[in-house]
């Protein structure tokens, strides 16, 4: 760990951290904003940072300048662990995790992002020892980096704030020096709004309410009780969170192939569950080919397909049956 500087006050965000970051609008800027406002939270829930973008976009930068503001630390930016154990001495060992250049998430570092993000506990025998079990109890903020989309199944995408950046023009390039020092000129600037507007969410947050309650919602109540000392008009994070919401569905749907193949049946669709995997495959590549593979799938994007008006209704029984269909308005 390193050591953060010493806050200053009298700066507004916009004007010193906006310039810094290449974010494609301000809805993305005043995200990354709210996001290093929950990372400083003693207790989560933490949505991930998921930053994707063109090789050249800065997307490792951003991860670190960010960090930078929050948890200094000499390994500012990992690759991906080989296994949950490495994930877990990380995270017990720094504040915050970022993961860069990364390619794609296996299904077990995926969830156990998952359980980091909203607090869980992770488990290992111990070394040496036979029936000895070390237990760890761990909530950190999560930073992913990488080309393509990181958050692609659903129960991360649902914890998680996702940033596309442009690619930077040859004319609008900096060099590394001059970002870098450019960043540590206002860090104490940067910092000292930030703590701010933290002394504003503690003084707000009792009487802070939202019209509804969405996934993370001790983050977004946490962000919603700063707008006043952001300059941000009231219910301005809940309309970000909403676009934000709408991207990353469309990103899950994107990313899901039982998820394509059932948007491309014929709706509505009723037939039994060792028919509907004959019926799904060959239509996109990745569906699976047993019942129960593919009851599991359609338990995990079932909630995602239900926010563009699609319900998956089974019937138990004798005669079981699965029926998809689409529902207007």
């Amino acid at each position: 760990m390193a050591p953060l500087p010493l806050p200053e006050g009298g700066e507004l965000l916009k004007s010193q951290l906006r310039p810094l970051l290449n974010v494609a609008n301000e809805c993305d800027f005043r995200l990354i904003v709210s996001w290093l406002l929950t990372a400083f939270r003693d207790v989560g829930e933490y949505p991930i940072l998921s930053i994707n973008g063109e090789q050249g976009s800065a997307k490792s930068t951003l991860a670190r300048m960010v960090r930078e503001l929050i948890a200094p630390n000499k390994a500012a930016n990992r690759a991906a662990p080989r296994d949950e154990r490495d994930l877990v001495v990380a995270a017990y060992n720094s504040r915050v995790i970022s993961l860069d250049n990364l390619s794609g998430l296996p299904a077990w570092l995926s969830d156990a992002l998952c359980r980091m993000a909203t607090g869980g506990g992770f488990s290992a025998r111990a070394l040496h020892t036979d029936m000895d079990e070390v237990v760890v109890d761990l909530e950190n903020p999560i930073i992913l980096n990488g080309i393509p989309e990181m958050a692609g199944r659903p129960d991360l995408v649902d914890r998680s704030i996702m940033i596309s950046l442009p690619l930077i023009k040859d004319k609008a390039r900096k060099s590394k020096a001059e970002l870098w020092r450019d960043f540590e000129k206002k860090r104490p600037s940067i910092l000292g709004a930030l703590l701010d507007a933290i002394s504003a969410a503690l003084r707000n947050l009792p009487d802070v309410t939202l019209p509804s309650m969405p996934r993370m919602a001790n983050a977004a109540l946490w962000v919603t009780a700063t707008e006043s000392a952001l300059g941000w008009a009231p219910g301005t994070h809940a309309q970000d969170l909403s676009a934000n919401r709408r991207k990353a569905i469309e990103t899950s749907l994107e990313n899901e192939p039982v998820a394509i193949g059932i948007m491309e049946l014929v709706l509505p669709w009723t037939g039994t569950p060792t028919a509907l995997p004959e019926k799904l495959t060959g239509k996109v590549p990745g569906i699976p080919k047993t019942v129960n593979a593919l009851g599991i799938a359609l338990a995990r994007i079932k909630p995602v397909l239900a926010e563009v008006g699609i319900t998956i209704d089974k019937k138990r029984g004798r005669e079981r049956s699965i029926t998809i269909r689409k529902v207007e308005g």
